[in-house]
C-alpha cells in the first residue's frame, strides 16, 4: 500500500522567537475547551505580547485574549533563570509558582503540579523583559471549564532559544453510526510547527479509563505519520474510524506518539451505536386478525384485504412485512392461498386439497392502508392470524440466529406416548447461559404425525393461556409440517420456554425441530428482507427445472442474479410444495454442497396425490443455490422466495460477507419437556 504522502504547509519560524505551545497529553475534552490537543501560536502569525503588571507576576499572551499564560511566585519575587515547583492558587508558597492558563473569561484553570524551568530571561537597562523563554511539564488542575491532566508548555517572547511545536486536529468525535457498522474514515492531521523536526511513531486507539492499552471501538486504519521526521511546515496524517459495540458512548483517545519531551499528542474521541431496525424481528402475543367462517367463504377467484396495521401490537404504519399464520378451512376445490401487497406474484402460499384443513407461514409487506391482501383460488375459508412483524418502525426487534436443526421433542419415543387431546406440554430449553436472556423466539418446525382426529396445535409462549390461533391444522392420518415464528418466555432457571397445545379432539405424535432463535442483543445474526412473493421453480411448466424429482433424488436450484439477493445475502425464507407425488414421501431442503448427503430432517411430508406447502429457512451455498431431496415415488415441485435474510455487517465479526457458516449461532441446545 503507498504511503500517505507529507505535505508541506509553511515555514519554520525565524528568530529571534515569540510563541506560545501548548500540548495536553490526555487530549482536550470536546465540549470544555476551544483548543486542539497540540496547539502552537506562533509570531508572526499571532502576535505575542509579555507584560508584567505587578512584582513577582509575568504574562505571556497570544493574540488579544486567544490565550493567555499568567506566571505568578508565591512570595512577590521577580522571575529568574531556573526551576521551580508549580502549585494551585490556594497552595501557593514562597519558592513557588502558580501558573494559570486562560483563554476567554470563561475557560480557564491552573496547574496543579508539576515545574516550569525558566530557561531565559533578559532585561533592559530599565528592567522591562526584552526576551523570555520558559518550559513547562506538569498537570492541570481539575477544572469545569477545561480538562485536567498532564500538560506541557513552551514559552517563548523574543528568544534566541529554539522549540518544538505541533497542531493536531481538535479532536476524533466519530459521532453515531449502526451498531456493527464501522464509521466513516476520520482524517486527523499532524503538523510541525516550531523551529524543530520531530518523528512520530505508531498511532494506535485507547478507551477511557484503561490501565492498560485497550482500543476498544476504535481502530487505525491507515497511519501516514508512523516513522516519518517532518521538518517546520510538513503534515502527515493518521486515518482512524471506530466499530460501535454499544448504544453507550464509548470514550477514548487516539494517541500518535513523537520523540519530544511531551512524548505523545492524545486526541480525545468517542462513539455510540444506534439500532439499524431494517430487517429485524419483533414477536407479538398470537393473535386472530381475520376469519371468514364469521361472515362468508371466499369465493373462488376472489381477493380481500384484510387491516393488520395498529392491531395486535402491530405498527399503525405501513411499508414494513409482517408474519402470519393463514389457514384454509375446508376448501371445495383443491387450490391455493396468495398473500401479497400489491400486485399479485405468481407465488402461493398456501396449498389444499379439497375438504382439507391446511396452514402455513406466510409474510406480506403492509401495503399504505395498513392491509395485506389474500388471494384465494378455490372457494374456501380463511384465518389469518398475526404472529410478528419486520423492520418494526417503533421498537427494536431482535435478529434471526439460525442453528444446526436440533429435535427438541418427538412423543414417538416419550413414554408417555402422544398428545392426548387438549394436552399442553411446556418445551424448556437451554441455549447457555449467555444466550438464554437475549432470546425472544423459536424458530420451530412442528410436525403432526398420524393424528386419530382433525384439528390443530397451537404454539406460543407458556407463561399465559393459549391463544385463540393455530400454528398447525391437520386432518386423521396425516402427516403435516409447518414452519412457525413462536414467542417464548422465561422460566425461572432462565432456560428459554415455549408451550403446544393439542386442539384436536384425536391424539397425535409431535415432532418439533428449532432451527433457529431471535435474539435482541445489538449486532448478531441474519435479517429478513421480503421479496414479495417470487417463484423460482416450477417442475411441471420448466420453470427452474424441468420434470418430476425422481425417488432418492437431490437437484440444485438457484437463486443468483435476481434484484433481492444482496453481497451479504446468506439465506432464504421459500415456500416449498409438493404436487401430487405418486407415494408418500418427504421433502428436505438444506444449503446442498456437491455430492453431500441430505441431513436427517424433512420440511415437507407429503402423502400420495397430495398438494400441499411448507415455508422453509434455508441457507445458501457460494454459488446461490439450494438443494432439495425427495425421498420417495416421484413429485413435482414449486419452490417461491417470500424473503432473503442478509448477514448483518458486524456480526460475528464478518462485514460484507456472505457466509453461511458465519451466520450460524453456535450453541448445543439442551431441551426438557414437561406435560400437563
Amino acid at each position: 500500500m503507498a504511503s500517505a504522502p507529507v505535505v508541506t504547509t509553511g515555514a519554520a519560524a525565524v528568530a529571534p522567537y515569540s510563541a506560545v505551545v501548548l500540548r495536553d497529553l490526555d487530549g482536550v475534552g470536546f465540549y470544555s475547551a476551544p483548543h486542539a490537543p497540540a496547539e502552537a501560536w506562533e509570531a508572526p502569525a499571532t502576535t505575542i505580547t509579555l507584560t508584567e503588571p505587578t512584582a513577582g507576576s509575568l504574562v505571556i499572551k497570544a493574540g488579544t485574549s486567544t490565550l493567555v499564560a499568567r506566571l505568578t511566585t508565591g512570595d512577590g519575587t521577580p522571575l529568574s533563570v531556573g526551576a521551580l515547583p508549580l502549585r494551585p492558587t490556594e497552595t501557593l508558597t514562597a519558592g513557588t509558582v502558580n501558573l494559570h492558563v486562560s483563554d476567554d473569561a470563561t475557560r480557564n484553570n491552573d496547574f496543579a503540579s508539576g515545574t516550569v524551568t525558566v530557561r531565559e530571561l533578559v532585561r533592559d537597562t530599565a528592567g522591562v523583559i526584552t526576551a523570555f523563554a520558559a518550559d513547562v511539564e506538569g498537570s492541570a488542575a481539575d477544572h469545569d471549564s477545561w480538562s485536567k491532566g498532564p500538560r506541557t508548555m513552551q514559552l517563548r517572547y523574543r528568544s534566541a532559544l529554539g522549540y518544538t511545536a505541533l497542531r493536531s486536529s481538535a479532536s476524533a468525535y466519530m459521532g453515531s453510526s449502526s451498531l456493527g457498522i464501522p464509521t466513516s474514515p476520520l482524517t486527523l492531521t499532524m503538523t510541525v510547527l516550531g523551529t524543530q523536526p520531530i518523528r512520530f511513531g505508531a498511532a494506535y486507539a485507547d478507551i477511557d479509563p484503561s490501565p492498560a492499552v485497550d482500543p476498544g471501538p476504535f481502530e487505525v486504519a491507515s497511519d501516514g505519520c508512523n516513522g516519518r521526521q517532518l521538518a517546520p511546515g510538513q503534515s502527515c496524517s493518521v486515518s482512524v474510524r471506530a466499530l460501535p459495540e454499544s448504544t453507550e458512548q464509548i470514550d477514548g483517545h487516539f494517541v500518535i506518539p513523537d520523540n519530544t519531551t511531551s512524548s505523545r499528542t492524545s486526541i480525545r474521541t468517542a462513539s455510540m451505536g444506534t439500532v439499524d431496525r431494517t430487517g429485524r424481528y419483533q414477536q407479538v402475543n398470537p393473535t386472530r386478525l381475520y376469519d371468514s367462517r364469521s361472515a362468508r367463504a371466499f369465493s373462488a377467484g376472489e381477493t380481500r384485504r384484510i387491516k393488520v396495521a395498529g392491531r395486535a401490537g402491530v405498527p399503525n404504519s405501513y411499508g414494513f412485512s409482517v408474519a402470519l399464520s393463514v389457514t384454509a378451512v375446508s376448501p371445495s376445490a383443491d387450490g391455493y392461498l396468495t398473500v401479497f401487497h400489491q400486485l399479485r406474484p405468481d407465488s402461493s402460499n398456501v396449498n389444499f386439497r379439497k375438504a382439507t384443513t391446511r396452514a402455513n407461514l406466510a409474510t406480506s409487506i403492509v401495503w399504505e392502508d395498513g392491509t395485506v391482501a389474500v388471494y384465494s383460488s378455490a372457494a374456501t375459508h380463511v384465518l389469518v392470524d398475526v404472529v410478528g412483524y419486520f423492520d418494526p418502525p417503533t421498537t427494536d426487534g431482535s435478529q434471526l440466529e439460525p442453528i444446526e436443526p436440533s429435535r427438541v421433542l418427538d412423543t414417538r419415543y416419550d413414554p408417555a406416548g402422544a398428545f392426548a387431546p387438549g394436552e399442553i406440554a411446556d418445551v424448556a430449553l437451554d441455549f447457555g447461559p449467555d444466550t438464554n436472556p437475549a432470546v425472544t423466539g423459536v424458530v420451530v418446525n412442528l410436525t403432526a404425525v398420524a393424528p386419530k382426529g382433525s384439528g390443530y396445535l397451537t404454539a406460543w409462549t407458556g407463561d399465559t393461556a393459549p391463544p385463540t390461533v393455530s400454528s398447525l391444522n391437520f386432518t386423521p392420518g396425516s402427516t403435516v409440517p409447518v414452519l412457525a415464528f413462536v414467542p417464548t418466555s422465561h422460566l425461572d432457571d432462565g432456560s428459554v420456554v415455549f408451550s403446544l397445545k393439542n386442539g384436536s379432539a384425536g391424539a397425535t405424535h409431535v415432532l418439533a425441530d428449532v432451527v433457529g432463535y431471535f435474539d435482541d442483543t445489538a449486532v448478531e445474526g441474519v435479517r429478513f428482507f421480503p421479496t414479495g412473493g417470487e417463484r423460482l421453480l416450477d417442475t411441471r411448466i420448466g420453470k427452474g427445472l424441468a420434470g418430476p424429482f425422481g425417488a432418492r433424488q437431490t437437484r440444485d436450484v438457484k437463486i443468483g442474479s435476481v434484484w433481492y439477493k444482496h453481497a451479504d445475502t446468506v439465506g432464504a425464507l421459500l415456500n416449498v410444495a409438493a404436487v401430487r407425488p405418486t407415494t408418500s414421501t418427504y421433502l428436505t431442503v438444506w444449503d446442498r454442497l456437491p455430492g453431500e448427503a441430505p441431513p436427517n430432517v424433512s420440511n415437507l411430508n407429503p402423502r400420495a396425490g397430495d398438494l400441499v406447502a411448507n415455508a422453509a429457512l434455508t441457507f445458501l451455498t457460494p454459488t446461490d443455490t439450494f438443494g432439495i431431496f425427495n425421498s420417495n415415488g416421484s413429485t413435482h415441485v414449486l419452490a417461491d422466495v417470500l424473503g432473503v435474510w442478509d448477514l448483518y455487517p458486524g456480526s460475528r465479526g464478518v462485514s460484507g460477507a456472505s457466509s453461511p457458516t458465519a451466520a450460524r449461532a453456535d450453541v448445543t441446545l439442551k431441551p426438557s419437556v414437561s406435560r400437563d
